[in-house]
């Protein structure tokens, strides 16, 4: 089994390891990272989106488009299993359906019980991402708020 690609390889190492398995070895790491995990892992590198806990207001998006643009992403995503740690270290897998459990919000809203890949496959989000735009907007940091309109343009 070949070692799993990571940033701390050189790019001269990524691309004997396409080469090994059979894909074109150019690209920068990244491109090559994610080729390469494709191949063997069925996984793809993307970011969480709208992981919110504790929410305490009840505060609806101002925009309403916001809300529906989301809605409409949402219906075209991916089920699967994301991945996500302190080290940054996020990777979005369609083959691994596990069940994963489900989360309750603080207002009673149950979500699935998996991930799911927003088309573009730049960020994975959880079943309530619309619920919160439409429930607990003021909850929503910054942060997420700047990714989502990245999402929406």
């Amino acid at each position: 089994m070949l070692k799993r690609p990571d940033m701390s390889m050189s790019k001269t190492e990524l691309k004997q390891m396409a080469e090994k398995i059979g894909l074109p070895n150019n690209g920068t790491k990244e491109q090559l990272i994610e080729a390469i995990d494709s191949e063997l892992y069925d996984c793809v590198h993307a970011e969480p989106l709208l992981y919110i806990y504790g929410c305490k207001s009840k505060t609806r998006c101002p925009d309403e488009s916001k809300i529906q643009k989301l809605a409409d992403l949402f219906k075209r995503s991916q089920k699967g299993l994301g991945n996500y740690d302190a080290k940054k270290n996020y990777e979005f897998r369609t083959t691994n359906n596990r069940y994963m459990g489900h989360h309750v919000c603080s207002c009673g809203e149950r979500s699935s019980s998996c991930d799911y890949l927003l088309p573009g496959n730049k960020y994975f989000t959880n079943s309530l991402c619309v619920h919160y735009l439409e429930c607990h907007y003021d909850d929503i940091n910054k942060t997420e708020l700047a990714k989502l309109d990245n999402l929406l343009k």
